[in-house]
């Protein structure tokens, strides 16, 4: 289900943020057709809530892919690509607004052989964001035209919402379909659903 649908479901009060002690631990899988798309208002809502968000995984398509993802935050956060094919790829964190919070490319290697992104927070304010993978020649801007993140910098440039991405079409492997994986650590969480059109701020 993408944002749009989920928050068309109804209105309920925002659960609780953080796992409890017997939290279920799930696997997401990115949804074919209108799965993770790479708006916020097509994002894929990771669901139940309050489980504990294990993995990601899905494809991503030729050149300019991105996939976005509901997912709630808390406390320190942790993820990491893993065995994608694409030769570097990046996570992007926004927060409910789709501002941006930070980003990592691939700068460490699975096996010596991939380069895989590490995403690392700590004390992560408790809520809702939504998180962006794609091949890290992507850029993120908002409504003015401006680059929501630099290539030097991990965090923003930018304070105003995403609103499209742009490719550079440099680099190798990105004429193919590339599978990837996101391993969460510590601190993903599923959004609850249906929910209030509130979780956007």
């Amino acid at each position: 289900m993408n944002l749009r649908a989920f928050l068309a479901t109804g209105i309920v009060t925002f659960a609780a943020l953080t796992a409890p002690a017997q939290a279920a631990v799930i696997d997401i899988v990115e949804q074919p057709g209108a799965g993770a798309g790479s708006l916020i208002g097509s994002a894929q809502v990771t669901s139940p809530g309050g489980a504990v968000i294990n993995s990601i995984s899905g494809t991503l398509d030729p050149l300019g892919d991105i996939d976005l993802y509901a997912i709630n935050v808390s406390g320190n956060f942790f993820a990491t690509t893993s065995g994608s094919l694409a030769a570097d790829l990046g996570l992007w964190l926004f927060d409910r607004n789709g501002r941006g919070v930070e980003w990592a490319q691939g700068n460490t290697f699975d096996g010596g052989t991939t380069p895989q992104a590490i995403l690392s927070l700590t004390n992560v304010t408790s809520g809702l964001y939504f998180l962006a993978v794609g091949r890290a020649l992507n850029t993120p801007f908002d409504a003015g035209g401006n680059a929501i993140f630099d290539f030097s910098l991990t965090g923003p440039l930018s304070l105003d919402p995403l609103a499209s991405w742009v490719f550079d079409e440099g680099g190798g492997n990105i004429d193919r379909e590339s599978a990837y994986r996101i391993i969460f650590e510590v601190g993903a969480f599923g959004v609850p659903e249906p929910a209030t059109g509130a979780l956007l701020g």
